[in-house]
């Protein structure tokens, strides 16, 4: 269906990405120009920060917070 639509439209075609739908490269191969991943990106950041504030309220402690830093050199590729 996708792949009918990419050549009968005009417009770009985009498709959200979901479980067991998620295979970018097939995507694009289908003619589809725009992949979101709808709100699954922040829901799962979401998540990480819960746990880590749940983990600061348990163990009274912040080191674990320093054991890893942020990269920006996968920006530079």
């Amino acid at each position: 269906m996708i792949k009918r639509l990419t050549a009968l439209l005009l417009i770009p075609v985009n498709v959200m990405l979901l479980p067991g739908f998620s295979d970018k490269q097939a995507l694009v191969g289908l003619g589809v120009k725009r992949i979101s991943s709808g709100n699954a990106l922040s829901d799962h950041v979401i998540a990480l920060q819960e746990s880590v504030t749940r983990r600061l309220l348990e163990e009274h402690a912040v080191d674990f917070l320093f054991e890893q830093s942020v990269r920006t050199t996968w920006l530079s590729n």
